[in-house]
């Protein structure tokens, strides 16, 4: 709701879009309503509340502080960094996985996305040497390699 205010969204079984701003709100105010009316429904109302008021100041910091935001990103990465360490050693597979397929492809995933890294780089520099340089500075390999990567 902070991020694409205006974006419209579909909430089942409402049959009109509904602007995300005005979901959030409403859904405040109903998780708040049922905070006050001491219902015993087994739902942790005011945690839902609890969570909205934290990714609201969450969202604000990280517009006022773009840098901490991309910090995140490095911490994610570093634990993804860990996690494809312990489960692609060859000598040993994680505890209760087993052979099931879940590990495989969780390779996959973290193969595929360690390649798009690698080839976003490759980019990055050869942009790089554009901005630096001008687009004739490029070897025919640079040229072609940013041609098959604007195709994607």
């Amino acid at each position: 709701g902070m991020l694409y205010p205006e974006q419209r969204i579909f909430i089942f079984p409402i049959p009109v879009p509904i602007k995300a701003k005005w979901f959030v709100m409403i859904y405040a105010g109903i998780e708040l309503f049922y905070a006050m009316s001491g219902t015993n429904s087994n739902v942790a109302h005011l945690a839902h509340l609890g969570g909205m008021v934290f990714g609201f100041i969450l969202i604000k910091y990280w517009q006022r502080h773009p840098a901490s935001a991309a910090r995140v990103d490095d911490v994610m990465n570093l634990f993804g960094n860990i996690g494809k360490k312990h489960f692609t050693n060859s000598n040993t597979r994680p505890p209760h996985q087993g052979t099931s397929s879940s590990t495989h492809h969780t390779n996959v995933d973290w193969d595929y996305n360690a390649k798009q890294k690698q080839e976003q780089k490759e980019v990055d520099a050869i942009l790089d040497k554009i901005r630096r340089n001008g687009y004739d500075s490029l070897t025919k390999e640079e040229k072609q390699r940013l041609f098959e990567q604007g195709k994607k």
